[in-house]
């Protein structure tokens, strides 16, 4: 008998498609209503089924697959190194008066 695989994210179509109206009325209230002729109605649907094609792949992927996809690369530090520090510093030029431009320069 196989194990039962997680469900990660158990959005379908329908609800992407709610939430990115939702959405677009949050952010774009000049899109109060999208028409299945419009091009941004064409856009939500491609973009629904899209998520929840990956999303269903997502699901797809075992545990232990995870877990190595996720583990650091051998030999990559496991931590940023420390940023590199001098003992330089930097100090405004100091001019006692402005230099004069020359003659004909815009």
């Amino acid at each position: 008998m196989p194990l039962p695989v997680p469900n990660l994210d158990d959005r379908r179509f329908d609800d992407l498609v709610a939430e990115a109206r939702q959405r677009l009325a949050a952010h774009l209230p000049e899109l109060t209503q999208i028409a299945p002729g419009d091009p941004v109605h064409a856009f939500v649907d491609l973009f629904a089924w899209l998520t929840e094609t990956i999303l269903f792949r997502a699901n797809l992927i075992p545990e232990r697959q995870r877990r190595v996809i996720l583990k650091p690369a051998p030999g990559a530090p496991a931590s940023s190194p420390p940023s590199a520090r001098t003992g330089m510093r930097r100090s405004p030029p100091t001019r006692s008066s402005p230099r004069p431009l020359p003659e004909g320069s815009r």
